[in-house]
């Protein structure tokens, strides 16, 4: 059997057991190793008849070709001297064979020890892999190669992320190959996950070896508390949305499953699409870290309200902290806490993103009523009152904008995403200050404003192109930020203090 092919096959059959593989273990009992002699039905599988152990004595033919397949999940599996079967497979466990196997000893996140003849290959994954008899191949991944005096190697004998440790009588015919993947180590800690938590359906467990996933837990939780800090009116208004539309927003989860797949390869088939995929990706990851800082946050309201965010989301997290002990519960609430958390922040996006009802005409004002409305989402420039400009129209503008820089680009030359996005940011200081807004700007009908009623100067130019490019590079958010943000700024107008506001129409903006 080719290594490679026989690596891949170990590879995809450990992360299709460890989908499956709680459910057998919530059936299973989990002390003693398995033993070939020993095997309950539901351990070992019969392919074409009876296991060795009822073969008629002197039946060779009937050990050798039995279909006896030895498997433990969760726990070590040995066969015994003297004792044959065609496979010797441990998930979560050491794999330990003195018999006779006929095709492939195998241990996932374990330790393969083979004192007996094997007729294909010994692997080890996430595990060592000691060999003193003869095998086609041996390989092991993160982890060593040992072969001892009477090992004998026909084909390969190949340590991925570990070295290869071979007695001086041991004898090996074909290649030795030992590839280093850094400093990664034997993976110890990971190993225990598996053992302990993955393999059971579990994010964290009561063990000292899976000490650094408790540290991972709760620096999330650490940075869940200071996005509730920082962002406490959309995360309350997340909630509040959550509360008050609890079916549409479970909808949303479900559409969002969905269509984001479809819109990436959608994004990867298109040319200009493939820019745009990155961003996405890391848009999705902190919309999921969002959602996940308001689902805690509402599960720690269910016992304690209070005004601030952050003793809620605490209670929250130890809450669901406790829930990831839970075999099968845990990586169940896992999942489900981020899917409703992402659908629940694109539910409220796309409240915020609606135009807003119109207001009742009013009956009668008084004679000394104010005829300017004081609103926050407005700014005085000369003698009348502009409203900002909402996200859509800003977007719009940032759309012509790009198409346009893109265009006039690759016309001269063939620049990067680097190069683009700088000569985007370049082109958009100089026509602020020369201008007051881009050519895309004027087309919708946006002109920039310093917030003290200044000119906007080159310092201020600059450091609203910069602060784009700050905004944009974490996922976009600081633009994002003009649906939430009661003033319609983005990150980069509060950085240079500048607003976006809507002109009348007919008046000349270049």
């Amino acid at each position: 059997m080719n290594t490679r092919i026989l690596l891949l096959s170990c590879l995809l059959c450990f992360a299709a057991v460890t989908a499956v593989c709680p459910v057998a273990l919530a059936a299973a009992p989990t002390a003693a190793p398995v033993q070939v002699d020993a095997l309950p039905p539901a351990i070992t599988t019969i392919a074409d008849g009876d296991s060795d152990a009822e073969a008629p004595a002197g039946s060779e033919a009937r050990r050798r070709h039995g279909g006896n397949a030895v498997f433990a999940f969760g726990r070590n599996a040995e066969l015994a001297a003297g004792r044959h079967a065609d496979a010797l497979i441990a998930i979560g466990g050491d794999a330990d064979s003195a018999g006779e196997v006929n095709d492939a000893v195998v241990a996932l996140a374990g330790d393969v020890r083979v004192t007996g003849p094997v007729g294909d290959g010994v692997i080890a994954i996430l595990g060592d892999a000691y060999l003193n008899s003869s095998a086609r191949t041996v390989v092991a991944l993160m982890g060593d190669v040992q072969l001892g005096p009477e090992a004998r190697v026909s084909h390969e004998a190949v340590a991925i992320g570990g070295t290869i440790k071979r007695d001086p009588a041991a004898v090996i015919s074909g290649r030795e190959q030992s590839i280093s993947v850094g400093r990664i180590g034997h993976l110890e800690g990971l190993r225990t996950w598996l053992k302990r938590c993955a393999l059971l359906g579990r994010p964290l467990a009561l063990d000292r070896g899976v000490s650094w996933a408790w540290g991972v837990a709760l620096g999330f939780l650490a940075l869940y508390a200071l996005l509730a800090l920082l962002f406490r009116e959309p995360m309350q208004r997340c909630i509040e949305t959550l509360e008050t539309r609890p079916g549409r927003s479970v909808l949303a989860a479900l559409v969002s499953l969905v269509l984001i797949p479809v819109a990436m390869l959608l994004l990867v088939v298109t040319v200009v699409g493939i820019l745009v995929v990155p961003f996405l990706g890391i848009a999705l990851l902190l919309a999921t870290l969002f959602g996940k800082a308001v689902m805690l946050a509402w599960i720690g309201r269910r016992v304690y309200r209070a005004e601030q965010l952050l003793i809620p989301l605490l209670m929250g997290g130890v809450i669901v902290l406790a829930l990831y002990l839970v075999p099968l519960l845990g990586f169940l609430v896992y999942k489900l806490l981020g899917i409703l958390g992402l659908g629940v922040t694109a539910y409220t996006l796309l409240l915020a993103l609606r135009p807003p009802a119109p207001a009742p005409a009013a009956s009668a004002a008084p004679v000394d009523a104010p005829t300017v409305d004081a609103a926050p989402a407005a700014t005085v420039l000369g003698d009348g009152l502009l409203p900002r400009a909402g996200f859509w129209l800003r977007m719009a503008a940032l759309f012509l904008d790009g198409m346009l820089i893109l265009v006039v680009s690759h016309l001269v030359a063939d620049p990067g995403p680097r190069a683009f996005f700088g000569l985007l940011a370049l082109y958009a200081a100089v026509m602020w200050q020369l201008k007051g807004t881009t050519i895309g700007g004027s087309i919708v009908g946006l002109k920039l404003v310093r917030i003290d009623g200044k000119p906007v100067d080159w310092a201020t130019a600059i450091a609203r192109a910069l602060g784009c490019l700050l905004s944009l590079a974490i996922g976009g958010l600081g633009f994002l930020w003009i649906v939430f943000d009661h003033d319609r700024q983005a990150w980069h107008d509060k950085i240079a203090g500048t607003a976006v506001v809507r002109m009348p129409r007919g008046v000349p903006l270049l």
